[in-house]
């Protein structure tokens, strides 16, 4: 994302603050998809609270007028993030059993 903004400003498609801001969210938000991971991954069911946390956006979105219609579309953000955390979750889960690291030689490393 750095390189990319980097390239956009060299470009003029973005202004050097407008860059700052794609670089700091990109990098508060991956630090931040850590945080989650690690508190929330393994203690919570990330796909039922995705879905619970859908339901919620979805009727803020239709009910809501103004800031509650837009806090339904940051919520619905934030649900749609957990359920790829629980995409990734369950889809890492096969592949941690397969592969060791006693297997490879420590002479080779």
């Amino acid at each position: 994302t750095t390189v990319t903004a980097v390239g956009f400003v060299g470009a003029g498609l973005l202004t050097y603050e407008q860059s700052l801001g794609v670089i700091f969210g990109a990098n508060i938000g991956t630090t931040l998809k850590g945080w989650i991971v690690a508190v929330f991954g393994l203690k919570v069911e990330l796909g039922v609270l995705s879905l619970l946390l859908i339901f919620i956006a979805a009727l803020f979105m239709l009910i809501g007028k103004g800031v509650w219609r837009e806090s339904g579309k940051a919520v619905a953000g934030f649900a749609l993030l957990f359920l790829g955390f629980d995409f990734l979750k369950e889809g890492l889960e096969g592949g941690a059993n397969a592969i060791s690291l006693e297997q490879f030689s420590s002479s080779t490393v």
